[in-house]
């Protein structure tokens, strides 16, 4: 199986230093990296069914005024 390769280039500042520093103390940077992007997917598709469901909400009370009035 062939394997994917991504490059991660930091700048020489202290904010993209400092990251490159917490990613070295990591046993598997790879490992890291895809937790922390399957975690912001999750993140990601918990808002989006917020969104969707704070919608919905905003329609069932428009049916609702609607009945009652």
């Amino acid at each position: 199986m062939e394997r994917l390769r991504i490059v991660v280039n930091f700048k020489n500042t202290p904010e993209d230093i400092e990251l490159y520093n917490k990613l070295k103390k990591r046993s598997s940077i790879s490992g890291y990296i895809k937790d922390v992007l399957k975690g912001l997917e999750e993140n990601e598709v918990v808002n989006e069914k917020k969104e969707i469901s704070s919608g919905n909400d905003n329609e069932i009370a428009d049916d609702i005024a609607d009945i009652l009035n």
